[in-house]
């Protein structure tokens, strides 16, 4: 007989005999033991608790796995100073980082040298890269483009740009909103006009250039205002030397000689490469030769707040290259620009980077990574699961044992960034390996297109069983998640029960049954999500005061969302007891999900298995004046905690500090499966760096809310963009809350963050956004398709606090 969702989420909460037996059954994982003492033992009654036992000696050798995405850091040539160090920042593969500068500074469009200036094309009014007339250009392709580009000084400017009329007839450019002179473009071939900036209106730090083009005509399906070959901005003072200067293209700064890429540091100017230096003993290593002639190969470093030093200043000549070596022990950890300057002829740089000393990785560790195979692939999804309330991320009161001993038993990543700030499009990446922004179902509104392959379907044509027990509505057959399984079923869909002790139970009680097949399996739990209904027990462990407010637990789905929408009116009372509620929530999970661990390991399955722990996003309690989730992208709501756990084979208790985000899962499963990964996921995978492989940099966590905002964590900074001209960037070592943008006081971390960010909006291929190659696509456009909610789908959404208002009385939608 079927049951109401209200009755479904009617959660039962009391310590009647069945729950009795069920928290007997957690003997061996560490439940919380004065919560277990508090709900059902007797007085003085004490449960010994532990997780599985540490893996030990004699991993199973099979056969190797490739890891055709590896990103392993490659060693230094012999003979020079910084031999045995490794390469963490190959100047040839990040050339797209880099500020091409003579006579000023030149923007290259229609390369990923513009990327940092454009944010990729996002919001910006840039196209695609068009070849035309032997060269590549960009398409201004709406009524406003837009560039973004750093300037020491606040002194009037001239700028140049080439550029060619299709639809507008002239542009009207602004600096920060405030208007420069008009520009008109000739009609027919290639021209190159300018314009004058007051220097009122420069900003000695990032600034903000805006053309309005009078009008556009389709190209190709692409509304075009005109095509813009490159773009120089100069000191007016140096106009006239600035008119006469030959153009620098990314094309005349770099070279192959042998199949070895090579930088070219311009005569009479330089290249600008900004950088977070890493620690362990960063060298700046160069081999350098002249171009022609003799030349003087200056190196400056330049950081926020202090004047540019100059670290080496030395005389190079032809034939063989010279051995520069650069101490920058005293930048490590600190976002730098790097000024590379040559005077008398060019200077090419072969082989040249920052190198850091090698990582201490145990050799036998490491050699797993070419011989262990995993049969099986569990994924644990913990709905609305913040960071910083689980233990092992730092102090917090919330008391989840077996998440902290999941830490010691296998790999905490420190920095991993939820993709979106709400459940179907994070989970939509978890399943798929695409970003939000490619697989598109990013609103309540859509659905993941068929276009897009499911983990599901490809491990299951590979010959896995598949499985998934999915306690949220949005993952739902609805809106185009019901693919690839052999097991299927969806809590909320189905109207029943949502707790975590029913999912995982059916979930263990299927792996017991297929235990002997190949098999992958996706476990989405929502108990910290609204509404947040723990046992009592679990809420007085947090709180245990007598309370009489509004607040009612199974009615926070629909208060927090009325909170929300300044509806209703909360004390600070009210909001103590609607955090405890989420934090009981926490704690009543762990309990289960050590039950679901223990079982896997009775079951012999955990030296076979990589489990992999997360959360699709987290939860705001007023850390930004608000509550729940879905509205922004600070900490609170895309930091979640990320955890791999493979017994005998990931050496417990490493923790990672690189940052990532949700699209490593799919790649990740993939490699320890000994399986080729489909050649358009868009992430990386990181067993390697769980087992101690280092690799190259930078590391960058993506975020996005629906498309309209976009965040990018690398290191100690966060930058964030809501729309592509309001920017925020935080400190998260000093301002772990993001309580103070830094944006207009670290202008070098600014760019530094706009430079990786706009590097991976712009690469057509996200797995190399490090360093793109616009000739390298792996995923195609993807179109949004349209969900069909019905009533009970509706209802069902109503009752988690995803759909509020009228839709959700009867009748409504």
């Amino acid at each position: 007989m079927g049951r109401s969702v209200e009755q479904v989420m009617k959660r039962k909460r009391t310590c009647d005999p069945g729950r009795r037996g069920a928290l007997r059954l957690l003997a061996g994982v560490p439940l919380l033991p004065a919560a277990l003492s508090a709900a059902c033992s007797k007085k003085g009654e004490r449960t010994s608790v532990s997780l599985p036992a540490e893996a030990g000696p004699g991993a199973a050798a099979v056969p190797a796995t490739g890891s055709p995405a590896a990103q392993a850091a490659v060693a230094a040539p012999s003979g020079v100073p910084w031999a045995g160090k490794f390469s963490a920042f190959d100047l040839a593969d990040r050339l797209g980082f880099a500020a091409l500068r003579r006579d000023g500074l030149w923007i290259d469009l229609g390369t990923t040298d513009a990327f940092k200036y454009t944010l990729g094309g996002w919001k910006s009014g840039w196209g695609r890269a068009v070849e035309r007339d032997g060269g590549w250009c960009a398409n201004a392709t709406s009524e406003t483009s837009r560039i973004f580009f750093p300037w020491p000084t606040a002194e009037e400017l001239v700028v140049r740009l080439r550029v060619r009329r299709a639809g507008a007839e002239y542009a009207s450019p602004y600096l920060h909103d405030k208007p420069a002179q008009r520009v008109d473009i000739p009609a027919g071939d290639w021209s190159v006009v300018s314009f004058r900036i007051g220097a009122d209106k420069v900003i000695a730090g990032e600034n903000h250039l805006m053309f309005r083009w009078s009008g556009t005509q389709d190209i190709g399906g692409e509304n075009v205002a005109a095509l813009v070959d490159w773009v120089h901005v100069a000191a007016a003072s140096q106009a006239e030397a600035a008119g006469r200067a030959e153009p620098l293209a990314q094309a005349t700064v770099r070279s192959t000689d042998g199949g070895s890429a090579r930088v070219l540091v311009p005569a009479g100017g330089g290249l600008s490469y900004p950088l977070d230096v890493p620690a362990d003993g960063p060298v700046l290593g160069l081999l350098a030769a002249a171009s022609g002639g003799a030349a003087t190969l200056t190196v400056r470093a330049a950081t926020d707040g202090e004047e540019p030093k100059v670290l080496a200043e030395t005389a190079v000549s032809g034939g063989d290259p010279k051995p520069i070596a650069v101490d920058l022990a005293a930048y490590a950890g600190k976002v730098v620009r790097l000024d590379l300057d040559a005077s008398g002829t060019g200077v090419s740089l072969a082989s040249s980077g920052v190198f850091v000393a090698p990582g201490v990785a145990d050799p036998a560790v490491l050699a797993r990574l070419g011989q262990a195979q995993a049969r099986n692939v569990i994924l644990i999804m913990i709905d609305t699961l913040r960071a910083d309330h689980v233990p092992p991320y730092g102090r917090t009161r919330v008391q989840a044992q077996v998440l902290d001993l999941l830490a010691q038993r296998g790999a905490l990543f420190e920095r991993f960034s939820a993709v979106e700030d709400w459940t179907k499009p994070s989970c939509a990446t978890m399943l798929t390996g695409l970003y939000p922004n490619t697989h598109k179902a990013q609103t309540d509104d859509v659905m993941l297109s068929a276009a897009v392959r499911m983990v599901s379907e490809e491990l299951q044509a590979k010959g896995l069983k598949t499985a998934s027990f999915i306690a949220n509505g949005y993952v739902s057959d609805k809106f185009g998640f019901k693919r690839g399984w052999d097991q299927y079923t969806n809590y909320i869909r189905e109207g029943k029960p949502t707790t975590a002790d029913r999912v995982f139970g059916d979930a263990a009680a299927w792996i017991e049954t297929h235990k002997a097949e190949r098999f992958y399996a996706y476990v989405h739990t929502i108990d910290p999500h609204v509404p947040y209904s723990p046992p009592r027990e679990f809420l007085e462990l947090y709180d245990a005061k007598p309370y009489e407010g509004p607040i009612e637990a199974r009615q926070t789905h629909v208060q927090v969302e009325d909170i929300k929408k300044k509806k209703m009116a909360v004390t600070d009372r009210d909001k103590e007891r609607i955090e405890a509620l989420y934090d009981g929530e926490i704690s009543f999970h762990d309990g289960h999900l050590g039950s679901f661990l223990k079982k896997l390991d009775e079951l012999g399955l955990l030296e076979e298995t990589l489990v992999i722990v997360t959360s699709d996003h987290g939860e705001e309690f007023w850390d930004h004046g608000s509550v729940g989730h879905g509205h922004s992208i600070f900490q609170e709501l895309v930091h979640v905690p990320f955890f791999l756990m493979w017994k005998n084979v990931i050496p417990g208790g490493a923790r990672i500090g690189e940052n990532h985000d949700h699209t490593c899962i799919v790649p990740t499963m993939f490699e320890a499966l000994g399986l080729p990964p489909p050649g358009y996921l868009e992430g990386l995978s990181v067993l390697g760096q769980a087992l101690g492989r280092q690799e190259v940099g930078p590391a960058a966590g993506f975020s996005t809310h629906q498309g309209d905002r976009m965040a990018v964590w690398s290191g100690r900074y966060k930058f964030q963009l809501s729309g592509a001209v309001r920017g925020a960037l935080f400190d998260l070592v000093e301002d772990p809350h993001s309580a103070e943008d830094r944006d207009d006081q670290r202008p070098i971390a600014v760019r530094w963050m706009r430079t990786l960010l706009g590097a991976h909006l712009g690469a057509p291929d996200k797995r190399f956004w490090r360093h793109a190659d616009l000739a390298r696509a792996n995923v195609g456009e993807i179109q949004a398709e349209a969900a069909q909610m019905d009533a009970q789908t509706l209802q069902q959404l109503c009752q988690l606090g995803y759909v509020v208002g009228e839709r959700c009385q009867p009748g409504g939608g």
